[in-house]
């Protein structure tokens, strides 16, 4: 599945999920859009504390990652 191809390819980890992906040739655009279950809890990426929820999730980010190939 594209999916895992992608979860895969960005070094992803549970909670973490690929939800869609959008390919636009013309527009030489890749979209990956990510999400994670409800009630999931991460680590902190300063002091490595675990068992930490999320608050503030239902507003969407765009993060700029390298060129996925010649495709942003």
């Amino acid at each position: 599945m594209i999916s895992d191809l992608f979860f895969q390819a960005l070094n992803l980890s549970n909670p973490w999920k690929v939800v869609k992906v959008n390919f636009s040739r013309e527009e030489k655009r890749l979209d990956i859009y990510l999400d994670f279950e409800r009630g999931s809890k991460f680590s902190c990426p300063v002091c490595g504390k675990e068992g930490l929820k999320v608050y503030d999730s239902k507003k969407e980010r765009v993060w700029r990652h390298l060129n996925f190939f010649q495709y942003e």
